[in-house]
């Protein structure tokens, strides 16, 4: 589990997001379909055009995990060598593995200038198909670079990690008071 949750966090922490519900009878090309139609789907809201440079780098991000695209979500990050190889690797397990659904919840830019950015992503994570996984919602902070007018994450770190059950729980005692 621990394992499952890194990967997961890592990927966020280069990424993240989330939602849908544990549908394991799903036939896999329902699941493809499915991905078919969020590939091409803005999935962090553009209609605020103004840090549309660094919501397209999310967007692909999510787009890459959903069409079970490594190579795709490679290319919004900036590793190379060794931890890109793993880094790949990662992520690819991670696709093979399970069928997740991302939604942004929010998109903060805390600071940007011509070379460097600072962001900072809330997402929730939620399981449709694969092995047990923890739905969530997460809040991550990402630091972006332009190289040659593109921008990549350099670094991302999780700053707030609550499992959905939890925020469920939480909501039936309050309806209970």
């Amino acid at each position: 589990m621990k394992q499952n949750l890194r990967i997961i966090v890592s990927l966020f922490v280069l990424t993240i997001a989330f939602y849908g519900c544990d549908s394991t009878n799903k036939e896999p090309s329902k699941k493809s379909d499915a991905a078919s139609e969020e590939k091409g789907k803005a999935l962090v809201d553009m209609s605020d055009s103004t840090d549309a440079e660094f919501k397209a780098v999310f967007n692909k991000q999510i787009q890459s995990l959903l069409a079970k695209d490594p190579a795709g979500y490679m290319t919004t990050i900036a590793k190379s060598g060794r931890d890109s190889i793993d880094e790949f690797h990662n992520v690819e397990t991670h696709v093979n593995l399970y069928d997740l659904d991302y939604k942004i919840l929010n998109f903060v830019v805390i600071r940007k200038d011509d070379r460097t950015a600072e962001v900072e992503v809330e997402m929730q994570v939620t399981k449709r198909n694969g092995p047990d996984f923890e739905d969530n919602i997460s809040v991550t902070r990402h630091i972006l670079g332009n190289s040659d007018g593109k921008w990549k994450i350099l670094e991302s770190r999780m700053i707030k990690y609550t499992p959905l059950k939890d925020i469920k729980e939480g909501e039936k005692r309050n309806e209970q008071n």
